[in-house]
């Protein structure tokens, strides 16, 4: 194990306890925490060389905010790629032996890929941001660092440091977009984060469409069913409505009873309008 990974692994483990009560993202974590660690280090870098105030080596690809992009498993077919067609009961089982068969069909919300490219759920998300940046502040802190807004600094070069270049620090570290926290994503609001919206044919019942209609039969004789009865020369016509209940697959979910959501194109979340996803507050 290099250093940098030895010293991410004792930085994360710093918040094991803190993760307990968040949902689970040690990418999320390990991702964030070295976009924190290189802004730090470009901000502690105006004070003096890298050197003297971390052995962590940065790349400039670390100072950009992780894109957070997962693979996504589609909810239609549990990440199978197939979903087996069942025709449910709408009524029209009534007199019918046994249950419709099932049919096994590629899923049609995710082509059969069973997974797609999207943003990590907002919540997940946002929950291994916060744990990232306690372990990066924990860290400097257990260090004797100290903090400059949002960076922190080795206290001997704080101690030497003017507030001119201080104040140059805390504004090359940066503070957080008030409205993305860090993330640089907003959740999308058609589809709440969840990639797929219900189907939008007004006449689907989730994914099928469901007919109904009265039938009046009439007939001679006598009929305990009968709903009404009119004498002709002695006999007698006897008439009864009969519901008659037919069930379709939905042409535009194809039964599943959703789709992919067309706002976020199955991504979740959108690109912060405030920060333009730097998840860096701007002027």
């Amino acid at each position: 194990m290099n250093k940098t990974n030895r010293r991410l692994s004792i930085l994360l483990a710093s918040v094991c306890v803190a993760a307990v009560a968040a949902p689970s993202a040690p990418g999320i974590v390990e991702e964030y925490l070295r976009f924190f660690e290189a802004r730090n280090a470009a901000a502690a870098g105006i004070l003096a060389p890298p050197s003297q105030h971390g052995e962590m080596k940065i790349s400039g690809e670390d100072f950009q905010r992780p894109d957070a992009i997962v693979r996504m498993r589609c909810p239609a077919c549990k990440g199978k790629g197939a979903i087996e067609v069942e025709e449910p009961d709408f009524g029209q089982w009534a007199g019918r032996m046994g249950r419709s068969p099932r049919r096994p069909e590629k899923c049609p919300v995710c082509a059969g890929r069973k997974t797609w490219r999207a943003y990590e759920d907002q919540r997940v998300l946002e929950a291994g941001v916060a744990q990232a940046l306690s372990a990066f502040s924990s860290a400097h802190l257990a260090k004797g660092d100290v903090s400059v807004g949002n960076a922190f600094v080795p206290r001997q070069v704080y101690d030497n440091a003017d507030r001119k270049r201080l104040r140059l620090v805390e504004k090359t570290f940066g503070q957080e977009c008030k409205k993305c926290n860090w993330t640089g994503l907003e959740e999308c609001k058609r589809c709440r984060g969840e990639g797929t919206v219900k189907c939008s044919n007004k006449d689907c019942k989730g994914g099928w469409i469901v007919t109904k209609r009265t039938r009046t039969t009439r007939s001679g004789g006598r009929s305990h069913r009968s709903s009404c009865s009119r004498s002709y020369g002695g006999g007698s016509s006897h008439s009864s409505k009969v519901e008659e209940i037919s069930v379709a697959e939905c042409p535009v979910c194809r039964s599943t009873g959703m789709l992919v959501c067309q706002e976020c194109n199955g991504m979740r979340s959108h690109i912060c309008s405030k920060c333009r996803g730097t998840g860096v507050k701007s002027k």
